[in-house]
């Protein structure tokens, strides 16, 4: 087990208090995506709730620990937790949807 106080990685680690404040703005600016879509996609659908699922989930390890606790260690991969592995199969999801909507 990792206490991050980081970001992904634990990149960042001496703007920990920072963070909190830049996640907040971030769920708006993922809002405001999803409002902009006309028409959205089942799987971008799936895709933005697994990004706020996993940025809320750490939003809360930071307001209620002060850090994120990572868990999972594959040993080829830093040590992450469920949300990172939320948050980037969202933006990955995303990606792809991007190229299949040209």
């Amino acid at each position: 087990m990792v206490f991050n106080k980081g970001i992904a990685f634990g990149l960042f680690k001496e703007y920990a208090p920072f963070l909190i404040y830049l996640i907040i703005p971030f769920f708006f600016l993922v809002f405001y995506f999803i409002k902009r879509e006309k028409k959205l996609l089942f799987s971008s659908k799936m895709a933005y709730g697994f990004i706020i699922g996993g940025a809320s989930s750490n939003l809360f390890d930071r307001l209620v620990y002060g850090y994120v606790i990572d868990y999972i260690d594959i040993k080829v991969w830093p040590i992450f937790n469920l949300a990172d592995a939320a948050i980037t199969t969202g933006v990955a999801i995303l990606i792809l949807n991007s190229f299949r909507s040209r």
